[in-house]
This record gives structure tokens, C-alpha cells and sequence, in this order.
């Protein structure tokens, strides 16, 4: 299939995310682009399973990719990507995208472009469709509704994974590889503010000075302490952590 980007090196990739692209998946509506993967992995005979994280008939998939020849003894490794896109403005997050390619630099004419995380869907895919590329056993994890609350992996169960390593191929710069464990974290300041309602009968929040230099200092405490608890995970910081669903939200007040 010609398209805009077909050439460009490693074709496999680019080839899967064009597709991708021609399939509407903004948060809470990825119904269209799980029936995709999930038809692909059964036409190639791969073990696939998808639960209900998305809705009664759509939700995380997983793929279990098998192993190259002479690497079966390799240990299990989960390669995870989210399925939905952040689509702006909302009035196209119905359309397929119309792809530009400015020079080295590619973006979608009226919307996002999706490419967090369409990127990394189609690497999954690429290991799924191009047997030269040699890997061990993989389990490819897709979920759902990663930008909008990250309901897909909540409800995600663990029983399904039999990997021990897991790559999640999501960050915010090219070249970057962040070493932590799978969750996430949820900050949340308190600052006691006044409400008032001027002559115009326009509401405004009234932060007085203080309160900033207060939301300053209590930056760089927090800031300090989480160091601390990277460098020392036992080491007392002074912060409470709070159990939310799955995962974890820290929470620091700073008045």
C-alpha cells in the first residue's frame, strides 16, 4: 500500500502505524482499533486474549508472540503499549487522520497525531508480523484508555502474564530509558484559597502571597523526600502514601 510515509525506514513500523492512523482510537473508544490488533494476532495463529476493560466487547489485549528458533529458553518478556490517543480538538476525534509529512517532521492535518503510543503498537506489531526479526518468547500487552485515567491497566489481572521482565514503550524524550517498576503515582497539594465574587458577578480564587511561597517550599520538600525515597525505599520520609484502586497516589499537603 503507497502512502504518504511508505519508504521511510523501518518500513514494517511505519507500514503498521499508517494503518493505525486510518482507524479513529481517542480514549474510552478504541472498540475499532482493538478488533484490529486482535484480528491481526488471529490470522497469524497467535495465542490472543482480550478482556472487557473498555467495554462488554472490547478491552486489554495480550498477544503471546512466540520465540524465534534457538531462542525458547529465553526468559518471558512483556512488551506493553496503549491502545487510545489524546485526539484534539474533540470535534475530529472521530476521523482518521490526514497525515502531512513536512520535511523530517510528521503531523496530521486538524488533530493529534497519535503517535503516543501508535509508535509503539507498531513495533508490537512489527515483531508480530516480521519473523526476521529474532526475540525470545514476548507477550505483547495492549490497553486501553492509558490517557484518560488509566482504567485499561487497572483493571488489568495479572494472572494473565507469565512474563517477569516488562518494557513499557512509553516516554516523553527519544533516547530515554526511565528504571522503575509498572504503576503510577498521583500528587496532590492542598492550598486554602478565598472565594469572592466581584461587582461583575465574575467568580475568582484569591491566592494570597504567602500561599505561593508556601506552595514553593512545600515543592521542594516533596522533592527532597522523594529523592530520598529513590536513593533509600526504607528510609522514613515524612511522605503518606494512600491506596487508590491499583495503584498507588501519593499525597502531600502542603498547608
Amino acid at each position: 500500500m503507497n502512502h504518504i510515509i511508505s519508504g521511510i525506514e523501518p518500513v514494517e513500523i511505519w507500514g503498521h502505524f499508517y494503518k493505525l492512523t486510518q482507524i479513529p482510537h481517542p480514549s474510552g473508544e478504541e472498540k475499532a482499533i482493538c478488533k484490529y490488533v486482535y484480528r491481526l494476532a488471529e490470522d497469524l495463529g497467535m495465542e490472543v486474549t482480550m478482556d472487557t476493560a473498555g467495554g462488554s466487547d472490547f478491552g486489554n489485549i495480550l498477544v503471546k508472540c512466540p520465540p524465534s528458533p534457538g531462542c525458547e529458553k529465553a526468559p518471558i518478556t512483556i512488551l506493553q503499549s496503549h491502545l487510545d490517543m489524546v485526539a484534539l480538538p474533540e470535534t475530529n476525534k472521530d476521523l482518521h487522520l490526514d497525515l502531512i509529512l513536512d520535511g523530517s517532521m510528521l503531523r496530521a492535518r486538524g488533530n493529534t497525531l497519535g503517535a503516543d503510543n501508535g509508535i509503539a503498537v507498531a513495533m508490537a506489531l512489527s515483531l508480530m508480523t516480521n519473523p526476521d526479526i529474532v526475540h525470545g518468547p514476548l507477550e505483547l500487552l495492549f490497553t486501553t484508555n492509558e490517557e484518560a485515567g488509566m482504567t485499561g491497566v487497572r483493571m488489568l489481572s495479572d494472572r494473565i502474564l507469565a512474563g517477569i521482565f516488562l518494557i513499557n514503550i512509553d516516554t516523553q524524550e527519544e533516547g530515554l530509558l526511565t528504571v522503575a517498576s509498572a504503576g503510577a503515582n498521583r500528587s496532590i497539594f492542598r492550598l486554602p484559597v478565598e472565594n469572592a465574587i466581584p461587582s461583575e458577578a465574575h467568580a475568582v480564587a484569591l491566592i494570597r502571597p504567602g500561599d505561593l511561597v508556601r506552595l514553593r517550599e512545600a515543592l521542594q520538600k516533596w522533592e527532597k523526600a522523594l529523592r530520598q525515597s529513590l536513593a533509600n525505599p526504607m528510609a522514613p520520609t515524612g511522605l503518606r502514601w494512600q491506596r487508590t484502586y491499583r495503584s498507588r497516589s501519593l499525597q502531600w499537603e502542603a498547608s
